[in-house]
């Protein structure tokens, strides 16, 4: 048997078969051709073709030259020829297909010139003198880009269909929406494309209106993009007022942009120099947190936001750049002296409470809140309406009042006041509150003797001799003070309305003792210039010794001695 091989270089050899000796072989080669074989590609099962129509048959062939072409219409109980002899060259053009109307058709390709090897289509085609209605879109067919509001053309063709329903998707077909319905067959449809549409999974699918068969739908996705947009700045708004340093957000809308850019100026929009950045490119989250410095000599800014590719852009309206404000306390800012009002909650004039004035300096703030602490700031308690009150520099406090806490007596008392805008201060340094007007004599107080200095040893009697009065006071302000040698029995004055700085020096003159020279029963008397029940006498009478002495000067310690009665 030949074996299944093909080759143009065969030959035969033949040797005795006990020793190959002698042996022969053949003088030239001769060739071994494949066994002929036709295989059908198509038609070869499940085609429609029409009537009156060219179609192309195609086959493969091994080791044929020609090949006789046939069609049957019942299956194969008849055969009718196509073309007698034509070369196997794998393909036939069958034009004018036969006006015939069959389910059972199929074709037959055999060798032209013996019949054999052949081959027959797999399965039944069908030829139909039928109308065929057909629908194949043209575009959008898979990989466009359109965007938003856009109009683009939808084109199909059609066979045997009268009106269409044209829809679309934009999840690859998981939900459709109309476009028109009963639309005449025309082969296209300018589409006004809705807005805001994003995504590169939209389709377009065209069905015959009347059943929806035949349809066809694009073969791939193709995008729907929005318009790049920057539709509005939110923020900073036209006006807007916006505090040097402080941290904003700058928002906006936008839509079909990845990146943006974020300029200012302050100057003249209209020359590019004057525009400064804030930020090259930022993702186009709708939002940027940025600051402004304050600009004396240009209050006035606007924004400009834009697309990174240079798509969009929007400028904002003008708004203002304002300093720092700032809250800056004068009074109690360290040492005053408040006295505790009495308590009264009707709503009868401060004035008549004796109220203090808390005073303060600021600027850019127009509410503020005020707050007194009489343990260096421990704790803070809200003055009586002055939680939310006008920044006008002045706001009068009779301690204690109105509080349902009443201020203890205290020498660690602090203002403190603030504003929702951010700027505080509190005092400087502490100031005291107490319940009543103080005064304490602190000098002389404890039986002190006080003696003229040496050059005072025998003084005349225009000669003064300074004394160091001294005494600690509250909320008095001026003070009157007096003396006494007989231990209160009299009292001279030494000043009157004397501001209370809790010292006084006392110039005593000699003469004014010159009938009595020594006293055991020394008294010194402060009284409050406005309230003489607001009053205090040293605790123990002072020794005062203007006795002239004669002889030699001793040591001061022998002096004392000597000198006291």
């Amino acid at each position: 048997q030949v074996p299944s091989i093909s080759s143009t270089n065969c030959k035969v050899r033949i040797s005795d078969a006990k020793d190959n000796a002698p042996s022969d072989e053949s003088d030239q080669f001769f060739s071994i051709q494949p066994e002929p074989s036709i295989k059908i590609i198509t038609p070869n099962g499940g085609e429609v073709w029409s009537a009156g129509t060219s179609k192309e048959i195609r086959w493969t062939s091994e080791n044929v030259a020609n090949v006789k072409i046939e069609y049957t219409i019942d299956g194969g109980a008849n055969w009718f020829t196509i073309v007698n002899s034509t070369p196997s060259i794998g393909y036939y053009t069958w034009t004018n297909i036969p006006n015939v109307n069959s389910l059972q058709c199929k074709i037959r390709i055999s060798d032209a010139s013996d019949g054999n090897p052949f081959a027959i289509s797999s399965s039944n085609f069908t030829i139909t003198n039928q109308i065929v209605q057909t629908i194949k879109i043209i575009s959008p067919n898979g990989g466009e880009v359109w965007r938003e509001k856009q109009t683009k053309t939808i084109s199909w063709d059609s066979k045997g269909v009268n009106k269409v329903n044209i829809d679309f998707t934009i999840n690859n077909g998981l939900s459709w929406t109309s476009i028109v319905k009963d639309l005449p067959s025309t082969g296209s449809y300018e589409w006004q494309i809705p807005a805001n549409l994003n995504s590169s999974q939209c389709k377009v699918r065209i069905s015959d209106a009347d059943d929806n068969d035949p349809s066809d739908e694009s073969n791939s996705p193709f995008s729907i993009l929005v318009t790049p947009e920057i539709s509005k700045i939110i923020y900073p708004y036209s006006g807007a007022s916006i505090i040097a340093g402080e941290s904003i957000v700058i928002r906006w809308e936008s839509k079909g942009i990845r990146k943006v850019k974020i300029e200012y100026n302050k100057n003249n929009i209209n020359v590019p120099s004057d525009w400064f950045t804030l930020v090259d490119s930022v993702d186009n989250t709708g939002s940027y947190t940025t600051s402004f410095k304050y600009d004396p000599n240009s209050s006035s800014y606007v924004i400009r936001i834009s697309a990174t590719d240079g798509s969009a852009s929007l400028m904002s309206g003008s708004f203002y750049v304002t300093p720092p404000p700032t809250i800056t306390i004068l009074q109690p800012n360290g040492k005053e002296q408040w006295l505790v009002s009495k308590q009264n909650a009707s709503t009868s004039d401060i004035n008549n409470y004796h109220p203090y004035e808390i005073k303060w300096e600021s600027t850019h703030v127009s509410k503020v809140k005020i707050e007194w602490s009489t343990n260096g700031g421990g704790s803070w308690h809200v003055v009586p309406g002055a939680d939310s009150t006008e920044s006008d520099g002045s706001f009068l406090w009779a301690p204690g009042r109105l509080e349902s806490i009443r201020p203890d007596s205290s020498d660690n008392c602090l203002i403190r006041i603030s504003s929702l805008a951010g700027p505080s201060d509190v005092s400087d340094r502490p100031f005291s509150i107490h319940e009543s007007k103080k005064i304490r004599v602190t000098r002389p107080n404890n039986g002190e003797d006080f003696y003229p200095p040496d050059d005072l040893l025998n003084p005349k009697a225009s000669d003064k001799w300074p004394m160091l009065i001294e005494w600690q006071s509250y909320a008095v302000s001026n003070v009157n003070i007096y003396y006494s040698l007989d231990n209160g029995i009299t009292w001279s004055t030494l000043t009157t309305n004397y501001q209370s700085t809790g010292a006084f020096s006392w110039d005593f003159v000699f003469g004014a003792l010159a009938d009595s020279r020594i006293s055991s029963q020394g008294l010194i008397k402060i009284v409050d210039a406005t309230d003489n029940k607001i009053w205090d006498v040293n605790d123990v009478p002072f020794y005062l010794n203007i006795k002239k002495v004669s002889g030699k000067v001793l040591e001061s310690q022998q002096q004392k001695v000597n000198l006291k009665k």
